[in-house]
């Protein structure tokens, strides 16, 4: 019988591995494993890259136009040009947008205040027709109380201004001063009103002589009966 440290015949034995060549092919078959891996990666990344059979590339998409600016649009209407005229001090433009008021028209709305106020600020500068409608509105007491006194004022100015026809508003209103108590009359207002009136009939046309000669008579008639009756 043979001991245990004899060889068997028919059983070759190798040499017995050491542990160093053993962990080198344990590392070696690692890195293989490792090499397969990477490269099964890199086709399948390969494969869904690839366009299918038959497809067409498309083009590169192209970039957004830029939005285009419209250009700002300003509203312009006659009555703001009068008003932006007139809030810079333009005496006819303030006459013009106080018309627009009391009228109602260019788009403004009908307000005797607003115009009033226009009027106020153009005839402090002179304006003749501005100060002429500003007497109308106080005697008339359109939008404020009745004030004859302001509407003598406002007329004077636009008298002396150019507007003659104001000669004959003057007369009136100191013809209205005049008439006293029952049958009394003032001679200074009854004069301060012939003066006018006298004035009127001088500038008065075709149309309007006849009346304004009227006028004058009228007064001197009454001047000579208060002056009777020791007004």
């Amino acid at each position: 019988m043979p001991h245990d440290h004899e060889l068997r015949p028919g059983l070759p034995q190798g040499p017995e591995p050491r542990q160093g060549d053993r962990r080198g092919q344990e590392a070696a078959g690692r890195a293989r494993g490792v090499s397969r891996l990477a490269a099964a990666a890199l086709a399948a990344a390969l494969c869904g890259l690839a366009a299918p059979a038959g497809a067409v590339a498309k083009p590169p998409a192209k970039p957004a136009a830029p939005a285009v600016q419209k250009p700002v649009v300003e509203a312009y209407t006659p009555l703001a040009k009068t008003d932006a005229a007139a809030r810079a001090g333009d005496a006819n433009a303030q006459t013009h947008l106080g018309d627009d008021y009391l009228l109602g028209q260019e788009g403004a709305a009908k307000d005797v205040v607003q115009a009033r106020h226009w009027y106020e600020l153009a005839a402090a500068q002179g304006q003749p027709d501005a100060a002429f409608v500003l007497g109308e509105i106080y005697w008339n007491g359109d939008g404020t109380a009745k004030d004859n006194a302001a509407a003598q004022r406002w007329w004077k100015v636009a008298y002396e201004h150019g507007r003659q026809d104001a000669a004959k508003l003057l007369g009136d209103e100191a013809f209205a001063r005049a008439k006293g108590e029952g049958e009394t009359w003032s001679l200074p207002a009854l004069q301060e009103a012939l003066d006018w009136y006298q004035k009127d009939a001088a500038i008065a046309g075709p149309a309007v002589q006849e009346k304004a000669v009227a006028r004058v008579k009228q007064v001197q008639d009454l001047i000579d009966y208060a002056r009777r009756q020791g007004g």
